[in-house]
């Protein structure tokens, strides 16, 4: 039994597919984190021009020369005087309005800064993903060669060793280094691929 013929070849884990060399900008605004962060901006700029046509209150029509009190949507309190052919049109409480307004454009700047955030954020995180990608496709095509050099190494002691020019403890060195270097090669595949993984994402 040949000594060196008791351990099989080593496989390998193989490449992941290539990232695209551009990220879009359309492709990082359907991350999940940026599109819900895009949607409070337009839900709060919707309440934000609903909170301005409260301002704007539409002429009502009642029968009969009274006044009547009615709380409003945005819970603000109005009177209706009576107007020729029962017209009436509500004396609001502006100041009230006005301030709710204001507190609304506080409200949409911190959104809006949360939006821009989200953005930020997305954007670090893939340049993060593909500085790692890159570190670690550089280990692997270190690794690469490497084991490429001791696997040669290898077959060359063999070679040897079968011809009667050297020992088996020659060759068994060489066989641990090339499948040491195989193994670190393997695990830096793995790592690899999960970096891939993480920018895809």
């Amino acid at each position: 039994i040949d000594p060196l013929e008791s351990l099989p070849v080593p496989a390998t884990v193989g490449t992941p597919p290539a990232v695209p060399a551009l990220i879009p900008g359309d492709l990082l605004a359907r991350r999940p984190d940026v599109r819900s962060a895009e949607f409070q901006v337009v839900s709060h700029a919707a309440q934000l021009k609903l909170a301005k046509l409260q301002l704007f209150p539409t002429i009502t029509l009642q029968p009969g020369a009274t006044i009547a009190k009615t709380i409003g949507t945005g819970g603000y309190s109005s009177f209706f005087w009576n107007l020729a052919a029962g017209v009436t049109v509500p004396v609001l409480d502006r100041p009230k309005l006005i301030a709710q307004i204001d507190q609304q454009h506080a409200i949409a700047e911190q959104i809006v800064i949360a939006y821009e955030r989200a953005v930020q954020t997305a954007y670090s995180e893939v340049e993060n993903a593909l500085v790692l990608l890159d570190s670690a496709a550089r280990r692997v095509a270190i690794l690469t060669a490497a084991e490429q050099r001791a696997e040669s190494a290898y077959e060359k002691k063999r070679i040897v060793y079968d011809r009667g020019l050297n020992d088996l403890e020659t060759a068994l060195v060489a066989e641990n280094t090339w499948r040491t270097i195989h193994s670190k090669m393997t695990a830096a595949q793995s790592t690899l691929r999960e970096r891939s993984v993480q920018t895809f994402k």
